[in-house]
């Protein structure tokens, strides 16, 4: 995350101005981590505090929006900046796939407890090898 905050604002030595479709091909990251890490630069609690200034100003990041230095950024401590990470939140549908691959997960975990138990046993009954794998 921070890496990518730094290859965004490295980006700005060359350019005054640069749209998120640019950063975006210019990076080749992710929309979504891009979008999560130029809103960490864009939106911080004073007006002050914030590196870039996104234009048209809003919570959200479309690809036809331009994004500037702050000429008005100041800080105590030059050396070290903190900058607070955005969390994006996710969509129904984006909820849902994770949900599914964790279920996908869990049961591999159970087939390979079911696996150790029988292996080391050789034979069991039913309500055994079930009191086993939930123990």
């Amino acid at each position: 995350s921070l890496t990518l905050q730094m290859c965004i604002l490295l980006l700005f030595n060359d350019a005054d101005r640069i749209s998120f479709t640019e950063l975006e091909a210019t990076l080749k990251i992710p929309p979504h981590d891009l979008k999560r890490n130029i809103l960490s630069l864009c939106l911080q609690h004073q007006t002050h505090s914030c590196v870039l200034v996104k234009e048209p100003h809003s919570q959200d990041v479309e690809k036809t929006d331009v994004f500037t230095l702050n000429a008005a950024f100041k800080t105590k401590n030059l050396r070290r900046i903190k900058i607070s990470s955005v969390a994006i939140r996710e969509t129904e549908l984006e909820k849902r796939k994770t949900y599914e691959n964790i279920n996908e997960d869990r049961k591999w975990e159970d087939d390979a407890a079911i696996v150790r138990i029988m292996k080391a046993s050789r034979s069991c009954y039913h309500q055994d090898l079930v009191a086993r794998v939930t123990a």
